[in-house]
């Protein structure tokens, strides 16, 4: 046996858990949310020595595993590997079931510190997410029941998250232990009251801006909309940090994110105010030459007129069968591009730079370059032509669009690509099993200009790994078949990938050496 190593949760050959364990989370008015037990340390290892291994069962091996069993479920799972393994049997941990009810408080009126009411069932989402692997689950609690269920590769380290579809009932999130099937009951409480105005510099309130909660690990509440006067009204978990983020008038105000700020048990005002009127925005226009259709026209703050530098803006306009288009945007600084996101355009996405919009601006007439025809050939390490070798380009930034192609018999390849940062991956033939997929490096100054031979790659010989994969069926081990298989390293760049065949074995060569 080889040793292995975990990452996150999931445990290599682990037997399912028999027992059942309950957690029952009250989220009550008073004393907010409480602290959950510390879960046990998890010793992972981001050195070099260690890789990570990711696997998709396939919908073939999902099929095959409900033959056996109508209920077996076979999430994805990541294993850490220790890097001078070059022979690896995984086993997939078998899940844990997740199962739960989710409570709160249906409020009338929405105020006060003793709230009439009735204990609902909310519909809500409902998340488990682990860092560094492929376990994260999501899931709806049922309207009527507020019921949900899950399965989950089992283990520590884990963040649960419920976030109501309506903004009166608190959300929340929290560390969690899943190493048995689990009962998952969340009581969302009242919660106390976050409540607000969102208006222009003018004094005139904002009807219908949006509004939503951000806690202080990142988990956003549902959105609101302020009602005629500009009034919002959120319940949150009191004894917390957040922060109010107004998206104003969607599509044309700025995202205003207001400083953190504490909500006792006895709730919290916050105000919002837009210095700008809708009405009177700048309009920021122009034509692309030649009448390019359907290309993307984008506009993104640096810094707004008025707004503190947590504001930004995204606006955009998809140019006409003329080529023209037109941006309203609050008065500020911008930077400009033009993307392209259909790879049968054949143009170079373009950096307009910085713009300073105080006014009306007409950028009038906009050239795009063509594409550059590029011409290479792929070889192994000792310089022979690898025939059939498939060829990806990837644009980087802006539509990131792709364009694959084969070499020929001499290991000859060209393509068309844009004058921009682009990615190549090369993948080898099926007859070069001593390959690996390889993303070289080649010099940024071939792609910028057209025209160009000559550009060579190389093919990586790299290191086999050769491996096996079984899932468990009630102690008797099964081939996971014709699933994908990834490797990684511990930041989760891709370093090569494979097939399981029908007996679970795989065979990948990988052009890295952790």
């Amino acid at each position: 046996m080889i040793r292995l190593l975990t990452i996150g949760l999931c445990t290599l050959a682990l037997a399912g858990c028999a027992a059942e364990a309950e957690l029952s989370s009250d989220r009550g008015n008073v004393g907010g949310i409480q602290d959950p037990e510390e879960p046990p340390v998890v010793e992972t290892s981001d050195a070099v020595g260690f890789f990570r291994i990711d696997v998709y069962p396939s919908d073939f091996a999902l099929s095959e595993a409900a033959r056996f069993d109508s209920d077996i479920e076979l999430p994805p799972q990541t294993f850490e590997v220790l890097a001078e393994q070059s022979n690896i049997d995984l086993q997939l941990t078998p899940p844990v079931n997740v199962e739960g009810l989710i409570t709160g408080w249906g409020v009338t009126p929405y105020a006060g510190p003793d709230l009439p009411g009735d204990i609902i069932n909310v519909p809500a989402q409902v998340r488990m997410d682990q860092p560094g692997s492929v376990h994260g689950r999501v899931t709806l609690s049922d309207g009527e029941t507020g019921e949900f269920a899950m399965a989950v590769v089992p283990g520590v380290g884990y963040t649960a998250t419920v976030v109501p579809q309506t903004g009166d009932i608190p959300f929340f999130s929290e560390l969690v232990t899943l190493n048995a099937d689990l009962t998952y009951d969340v009581d969302l409480g009242y919660g106390t009251a976050l409540w607000g105005t969102v208006s222009r510099a003018d004094g005139s309130p904002m009807v219908g801006a949006a509004v939503r909660a951000q806690s202080a690990d990142g988990t956003q509440g549902a959105l609101v909309h302020t009602d005629e006067q500009g009034r919002y009204l959120l319940r949150v978990l009191p004894d917390l940090e957040y922060r109010i983020i107004s998206l104003g008038d969607e599509g044309l105000d700025p995202v205003v994110t207001t400083d953190p700020f504490f909500v006792g048990l006895d709730g919290a005002e916050r105000n919002v105010t837009y210095p700008t009127v809708t009405s009177s925005l700048p309009i920021v226009s122009g034509r692309l030459a030649g009448g390019i259709e359907n290309a993307t026209v984008r506009l993104t703050s640096l810094a707004l007129d008025g707004f503190t530098e947590d504001a930004h803006l995204v606006r955009s306009d998809r140019s006409s069968e003329q080529g023209l288009f037109d941006i309203r945007v609050a008065p500020g600084t911008y930077t400009a591009e033009v993307l392209l996101t259909d790879v049968g355009q054949p143009y170079t996405a373009v950096d307009l730079g910085v713009l300073v919009v105080g006014v009306g601006m007409d950028l009038g007439d906009i050239s795009l370059p063509g594409l550059a025809d590029i011409t290479g050939t792929v070889t192994d390490e000792l310089g022979y032509q690898v025939a059939g070798a498939l060829v990806q380009v990837e644009e980087l930034g802006f539509g990131q669009r792709s364009w694959t192609t084969t070499t020929n018999s001499q290991g000859v390849w060209s393509l068309a690509v844009p004058g921009t940062p682009v990615a190549y991956t090369v993948t080898p033939p099926p007859d070069r099993p001593d390959l690996a997929l390889t993303v070289p490096e080649p010099d940024p100054s071939f792609i910028e200009t057209a025209g160009i031979d000559g550009l060579d790659l190389t093919m990586l010989y790299g290191v086999q790994l050769d491996g096996n994969i079984t899932w468990d069926d009630e102690g008797r081990s099964r081939p996971l078949q014709l699933s994908v298989v990834e490797v990684r390293d511990q930041q989760g760049n891709l370093w090569a990938l494979g097939l399981t065949d029908y007996d679970g074995d795989f065979h990948i060569q990988v052009a890295w050496t952790p």
